[in-house]
């Protein structure tokens, strides 16, 4: 486990697509950037292609992870990730479930998105 660098900064601007019945976000994380701590009111997957991150869920060390690398991610868990190296990395919602968490109140859940 590496210690984060906690400096807030701004997440990067994800690539942001509807594919099909999925909403894909694909972040491109600098090194010792830390995506701090959020929840879905949902399941997802999400996809380290290249890299080498720290995954803390709900505020604890889980694991260290390689790319490539898939991780679910449940619903209400509270999940940062603490990039070690440059990392690619995919978060993969179903676009209804994003969509009612939108209608909700969540303006962050389609935010991006293109019908």
């Amino acid at each position: 486990m590496t210690e984060p660098l906690l400096t807030r900064v701004p997440i990067p601007e994800p690539v942001t697509e509807r594919v099909g019945g999925l909403v894909r976000r694909s972040y491109r994380i600098p090194a010792g950037l830390v995506i701090f701590t959020h929840t879905h009111p949902y399941d997802h997957l999400s996809v380290l292609y290249s890299g080498r991150c720290d995954l803390y869920k709900n505020g604890r060390y889980a694991e260290t992870l390689t790319g490539p690398r898939a991780v679910f991610i449940g619903k209400g868990v509270s999940h940062e990730i603490f990039a070690i190296t440059d990392c690619l990395w995919d978060c993969i919602h179903a676009f209804d479930e994003a969509k009612a968490a939108h209608d909700a109140g969540d303006p962050y859940a389609l935010l991006g998105v293109k019908d």
